[in-house]
């Protein structure tokens, strides 16, 4: 216990231990996309997800506290205090810059992990994880197994832990670099650098790069991957595996799913290397660093002599004298070591815009005026609420700060190509979507551009933006918002209704017992007719409920449409085209959980798709014949279901949303399926 400081667990015992744990919860989020978090940054973070949750006294304040609690942002700074005064973590400045970032200590990473995982109930073990992800594929592909769905889910798993790993051995080593400057003496230096840190790389990073060894490895799991996507007998198998282990699982959507997980590796591969590359350089500069400082300590000399013998310094001196003569800069001399050891160096007042000539840089404020002025062509051309919102949020802290967020593009190519994807998808019809490898392709020139640099900001974007609750929203359904898709979208429904094509051909659906399915690109070009005994209309949101409905509750009266949870631009017009058809005698009725995500999906179709929609077995009597399978929910699911009661949509639903608070019970809706 040694490396972890006394008062380390001191926060969790804490009066304030919520709001501790949701700031190392922030923090550990935002690392999952970037290495490296400005303080400024994660103070805005934490100020929006802490403003509610109120700070409790713990003891007397020190005067950096005192000073710190009256900045804006107080709270939020005093608790980044705390966790620094705990050995949770520290702070330091960007390489070549003044901008202050976060540094998560190494065993505060992993203590954060694990009672994440202990929240889920997960356990994971790291164990030659590039090895067995290859093993693994390799062996099922050469076999032609239906494992190949077992398979490609511990390949997915060992990936996660990898780059997981990765990720903490980077800022691992970044504490150690950090810690130099702390040493006592060359005994703490050697201490640190060949028992600590040397085992440190024994134990993770040799075996990534010898035996468990990633550049070996990492091609040849490409290989495999890319051949899956186009080998249909392999796949279809392991379709079948999945809906063998999965009966609710339907064959379209497992097959997407697979191949989603596909996709996710391949990008997860493509971009590991990346990752590697700045933990080898982190790596270099420490080493180094730390064998400078252990020749340098150990040095029985330290005069003035052996200073200046250094071929570095040397050069040094010569490049500012250089330029103190062409009056770009000040020099000043230690006293009787003129030309040899500098005391301060001074840039001159009005030289400003020729050292930015020089270095090839330009003034922050001359970036800032340029990115703004693009940041605002997009917003104005484009017509995507959520686009407008993210380019606005960029835009003020852009003029508070005179520097974009953490999370936007650093490069100015990069910038661009960003910018580019947020105008294509703001000036598109999201019911008009591309697959997200022609996207890629139209947009940025190359069809695998968008996956491997834009995707992961693009969701993270849309999981704020979006005027929905994204919370349990998957990447897909996501995407699928914003006008992408991986693979066209299928629309299920069944009973007595008539599509008449264009040409004039028509297809009774009436004799289908499973009824059928319409592709997104199809359906707009059908008349939809009902028969004349229909008189219900009923959208289904989960697809076992679906299914047993039109299987062993078959109705002619009624046309059941699956629904599928957060419905996409596409589905939503094929839910407008059904209502539309759907004269006065038709009833149109939503049946979805009892759940605050059933009841805003019942607000949204109300809102958007017809007024005349109703819920359907959503109400207290439900809910108190099922009591023994309901499930309790938190105080903050309550804060959520409390803000349904002002719908305006919701009025005829308000007794059971009541009825739910007062006893804190939700039901799925799988627990009405009839045996």
């Amino acid at each position: 216990m040694k490396k972890i400081p006394a008062s380390f667990f001191s926060i969790l015992a804490s009066p304030n231990r919520e709001l501790y744990w949701t700031a190392l919860v922030t923090l550990h989020h935002l690392l999952e996309y970037d290495l490296n978090i400005p303080v400024e940054d994660y103070c805005i973070a934490l100020g929006d997800t802490l403003s509610d949750m109120e700070l409790t006294a713990e003891d007397t304040l020190d005067e950096e506290e005192q000073r710190l609690i009256r900045q804006p942002n107080g709270k939020v700074r005093w608790i980044i205090h705390r966790l620094k005064r705990a050995g949770w973590l520290d702070t330091e400045y960007r390489d070549g810059t003044f901008e202050e970032v976060i540094a998560p200590r190494d065993y505060a990473d992993q203590m954060i992990r694990l009672l994440l995982e202990l929240e889920q109930s997960e356990t994971k073990e790291y164990n030659s994880l590039v090895f067995s992800t290859y093993s693994g594929l390799k062996q099922a592909y050469e076999e032609k197994s239906d494992r190949m769905y077992e398979a490609l889910l511990t390949a997915r798993r060992n990936t996660t832990e990898l780059l997981q790993d990765l990720k903490s051995l980077y800022h691992n080593i970044r504490y150690y670099h950090q810690i130099i400057g702390q040493a006592v003496d060359v005994n703490q230096l050697l201490h640190d650098y060949y028992d600590e840190y040397k085992g440190m790389l024994d134990r993770i990073y040799h075996p990534i790069k010898t035996m468990d060894s990633l550049p070996h490895y990492r091609q040849p799991i490409l290989d495999i991957l890319n051949a899956l996507l186009v080998d249909d007998e392999i796949m279809e198998r392991a379709v079948g595996r999945m809906v063998q282990l999965h009966p609710d699982e339907d064959p379209v959507e497992a097959r997407r799913t697979l191949d989603g997980y596909i996709q996710e590796l391949l990008s997860s591969y493509s971009n590991v290397e990346d990752i590697l590359r700045q933990i080898d350089r982190k790596h270099r500069a420490y080493t180094r660093e730390s064998v400078d400082s252990i020749k340098y300590r150990m040095s029985a000399d330290h005069s003035i002599a052996g200073i200046e013998d250094s071929s570095a310094r040397t050069a040094i001196n010569e490049t500012a004298k250089k330029l103190a003569e062409q009056g770009v800069i000040e020099l000043e001399w230690m006293r009787g070591q003129e030309g040899h050891i500098l005391r301060r160096i001074a840039l001159r007042p009005g030289a400003l815009a020729d050292a930015y000539h020089r270095t090839g840089r330009k003034p922050l404020a001359d970036t800032a005026g340029q990115l703004e002025r693009r940041l605002m062509r997009v917003q104005q051309a484009s017509s995507a609420p959520w686009v407008c919102r993210y380019l606005q949020e960029e835009l003020d802290f852009l003029e508070k700060n005179r520097r974009p967020r953490a999370a936007f593009p650093s490069e100015e190519g990069e910038q661009n190509d960003w910018l580019t994807v947020l105008e294509m998808l703001g000036t598109r019809a999201p019911e008009q979507p591309l697959l997200e490898r022609v996207f890629s392709l139209r947009c940025l020139g190359n069809s695998k551009a968008f996956e491997k640099h834009h995707r992961a900001r693009l969701l993270g974007v849309l999981r704020k933006d979006l005027p929905l609750d994204t919370e349990e929203m998957s990447e897909e359904e996501l995407l699928r918002q914003a006008g992408l898709e991986k693979y066209p979208e299928w629309f299920s429904f069944c009973g007595a209704v008539q599509l008449t094509w264009p040409d004039g051909k028509v297809l009774d659906m009436t004799p289908l017992r499973d009824g059928l399915q319409i592709s997104a690109a199809d359906a707009p070009l059908v008349q939809i007719s009902y028969a004349p005994q229909v008189r219900t209309l009923l959208f289904v949101e989960n697809k076992a409920n679906y299914f047993d409905t039109i299987r062993k509750h078959p109705s002619p009266e009624r046309v059941v449409v699956f629904h599928g949870g957060c419905y996409s631009p596409q589905r939503g017009r094929f839910f407008r085209q059904l209502c539309r058809a759907a004269g006065p005698q038709i009833q149109l009725l939503h049946w979805g959980d009892i759940d605050c995500g059933g009841f805003q999906m019942d607000s949204r179709l109300r809102r958007e798709i017809d007024p005349r929609i109703r819920p359907w077995r959503m109400d207290v009597e439900q809910l108190q014949g099922h009591q023994a399978q309901a499930e309790p929910f938190s105080e903050a699911y309550a804060v959520k279901l409390e803000r349904l009661l002002q719908d305006p949509c919701l009025q005829d639903s308000r007794e059971v949303l009541t009825y739910m608070l007062q006893h804190h019970l939700r039901l799925e809706q799988e627990a009405l399926l009839e045996e």
